[in-house]
């Protein structure tokens, strides 16, 4: 039997994160300031398994 993950991924929040990202950056890049363009955000997520798979 072949198992079917789905990621549960939180959109809303990843929104909101990249969001305030875009504020911070361009608020930097107005006063002329460098931007850390490696910055890691973590976001947690869902690893489920689907019912079609569990049978």
């Amino acid at each position: 039997m072949t198992l079917c993950m789905t990621v549960d991924q939180a959109g809303i929040e990843m929104g909101k994160q990249i969001f305030d990202v875009f504020l911070n950056e361009t608020s930097l890049k107005k006063k002329g300031e460098d931007i850390n363009a490696n910055k890691i955000i973590n976001i947690k997520s869902k690893l489920i398994t689907r019912e079609s798979s569990s049978k």
